[in-house]
């Protein structure tokens, strides 16, 4: 693992407004398609429901690589979520390194009420 204490990190930053029904459903890709390595996520809710945040690889080399990386349990309005890894999990072989192509799906279903969501995605691209 690189030391990235002082490093500025890359930050994806995305939100939406939603009604009853609506949900958090996208694909996180860096820009260049540079593998990466995932560093934080943390989400805040306004308004809406409880429901369970999933986080997903989207495997560059087909579907069926596909497979379940994180749920939050009971994620939404006043439950917000911070995720930041430890040492452990960022150290080489790093479970949170992706190659390159791949992407995180994050899918979060409002059942109910309006409101919106936020998401900040903190990455390290890699060599």
């Amino acid at each position: 693992m690189s030391d990235i204490r002082g490093t500025r990190i890359p930050s994806a930053f995305y939100s939406k407004s939603i009604q009853s029904g609506d949900s958090m459903d996208f694909v996180f890709r860096p820009d260049r398609f540079e593998s990466f390595k995932i560093i934080y996520v943390r989400t805040h809710f306004v308004g809406g429901s409880i429901a369970n945040l999933i986080i997903t690889l989207d495997s560059s080399i087909g579907d069926e690589h596909n497979t379940q990386l994180y749920l939050a349990s009971d994620r939404g309005n006043g439950a917000d979520m911070n995720l930041v890894f430890t040492n452990d999990e960022l150290a080489d072989p790093s479970p949170w390194a992706f190659q390159r192509k791949d992407g995180l799906r994050f899918e979060w279903l409002n059942p109910s009420d309006v409101g919106s969501w936020g998401i900040e995605i903190g990455y390290e691209l890699l060599k």
